[in-house]
């Protein structure tokens, strides 16, 4: 409602001057993303399991590049979704990208509601790699989500595939295509390389 009455009260400039200011505070939340993106990123690939976090007191100074904050968000990041965390930084760099390039971003309410599944089943994907980096990853490759996640699909499975690896496999490709089908939407990709056109 205040973007309503935002756009009303603006409504006497010159049309010029309002696609002007349009395109400037679209540009500006593009970047606004985009840094955000970058922080995340940065925060990830500087984790260390010695920084301090919610989990880990510790009087020794945080080695990540961006201080305490940085350890505990890399730290929870990585405790809940593990390497599925880098997921979550996909889709906000593609809406931070379009708005740069004064393209529309549909369906935003959906979107980011996918955007936020997405990372789960990226998680629960992960969860069945072999194996995880030590104490950067105490809760395996895909967190606590992704092992609960991974367990609740092989449980459903179960039953329905057999041998294990028929299971195991299974399991891959059913939290595989979700997150693939979750990334697209958020982002906007096209689900299907096939154009219907209206007259069909």
């Amino acid at each position: 409602m205040a973007f309503v009455h935002t756009s009303k009260r603006i409504e006497w400039l010159p049309a010029a001057v309002r696609r002007f200011l349009r395109r400037r505070l679209g540009e500006a939340g593009g970047v606004l993303l985009l840094a955000a993106v970058a922080l995340v990123l940065v925060a990830l690939v500087g984790a260390s399991p010695d920084d301090p976090s919610v989990n880990h007191a510790t009087a020794a100074p945080a080695g990540n590049p961006l201080g305490t904050g940085g350890a505990i968000l890399a730290d929870q990041i990585y405790q809940y979704f593990g390497w599925a965390g880098f997921v979550f930084c996909l889709p906000p760099a593609l809406w931070g990208w379009r708005l740069l390039c004064h393209a529309p971003i549909s369906g935003l309410r959906w979107r980011a509601l996918a955007w936020l599944a997405a990372p789960i089943f990226a998680a629960g994907l992960a969860a069945f790699a072999p194996a995880s980096w030590g104490g950067l990853l105490p809760a395996g490759n895909g967190g606590a989500l992704g092992g609960l996640l991974a367990g609740s699909i092989a449980n459903a499975l179960r039953g329905l595939v057999e041998p294990s690896l028929l299971l195991d496999i299974a399991a891959v490709a059913l939290a595989g295509l979700a997150t693939l089908l979750l990334l697209a939407w958020a982002m906007g990709l096209p689900l299907l390389p096939v154009t219907v056109s209206r007259g069909a």
